[in-house]
């Protein structure tokens, strides 16, 4: 598990969190939670800070991040 901090921001209002999840072959996990239902407020797209990152909404309504290769 990794824990990371980011400073608050207009984008990251202090108070708030966001779950993250890694894997090996993002476009491959997109592809199969989208055929599964889950909603993207955000397709795989590449990063300036690294690899690329898509955003999903979680059932509450929470925007949870996907990092990978």
């Amino acid at each position: 598990m990794t824990l990371a901090l980011h400073p608050a921001s207009e984008r990251n209002v202090a108070g708030t969190i966001e779950l993250g999840f890694g894997c090996d072959d993002i476009q491959k996990t997109f592809e199969e939670l989208r055929s599964k239902g889950v909603k993207f407020a955000m397709p795989p797209t590449k990063q300036d800070f690294g690899g690329p990152l898509a955003r999903f909404v979680d059932s509450e309504g929470s925007q949870c991040s996907l990092g990978g290769q």
